[in-house]
């Protein structure tokens, strides 16, 4: 379903906020740098399970991805997108309130969870916002005749 040219031309929100999603995929590694001070903190813990911590969103991810299809076709992508971001930002600052290795393991599983509702659904809305708001334009556009062919 294509986003309605004239709304998405109005809504500079819109455009930044989908656009802004794409910044958001990254947010589940960017606690790679601190596994050392992690396995300190957790010394009862192997090396392996604090290493974990940095993975584990994967899994969430895998399992949010699979399902994003049927649960935006069920209730809509806008309102999944926002449950992701909402999933996210809870999941994400529980570890600052619970510093103990189980409810972090747990809330990065969700986080990713939720990372995957969003960033799911912003390929097919950066898609759509670009239809909307080039694809006309693309299709005005004369071919370049100087160009080569590919062989």
């Amino acid at each position: 379903m294509a986003l309605d040219v004239g709304k998405a031309l109005k809504s500079k929100t819109l455009v930044v906020g989908v656009l802004s999603m794409s910044l958001l995929m990254s947010a589940s590694n960017a606690v790679s740098g601190t596994i050392p001070a992690m396995k300190e903190a957790f010394s009862d813990y192997s090396a392996a399970n604090v290493e974990l911590l940095t993975t584990v969103p994967t899994i969430g991810s895998m399992v949010g991805t699979a399902l994003t299809g049927l649960f935006a076709n069920a209730i809509g992508r806008k309102k999944i997108a926002m449950a992701g971001f909402l999933i996210s930002a809870v999941t994400g600052v529980i570890p600052a309130f619970f510093p103990y290795y189980w409810p972090i393991l747990i809330s990065r599983m969700f986080f990713g969870f939720g990372s995957a509702l969003f960033v799911t659904l912003s390929v097919s809305y950066i898609t759509d916002l670009y239809d909307a708001l080039y694809g006309e334009r693309r299709r005005r556009l004369p071919p370049n005749k100087n160009r080569k062919k590919r062989v």
